[in-house]
């Protein structure tokens, strides 16, 4: 499996994390962190609401 994904990189390459948010009610929220801390924290880049017909993935 390590061979099939290494064929797939490239030269460039970024990422990023993503903490996934469940709240009681069944709503999601995907958050975007920063690559890499500022000032000790990471920072918060982006918040996506999880659509009903997405959230199965999860």
């Amino acid at each position: 499996m390590f061979n099939e994904i290494k064929n797939l990189t490239t030269a460039g390459s970024s990422y990023a994390n993503y903490v996934l948010v469940t709240f009681e009610n069944g709503e999601m929220l995907l958050v975007r962190l920063s690559p890499e801390k500022v000032n000790g924290e990471y920072k918060i880049d982006d918040v996506i609401i999880v659509p009903d017909e997405m959230k199965e993935m999860f």
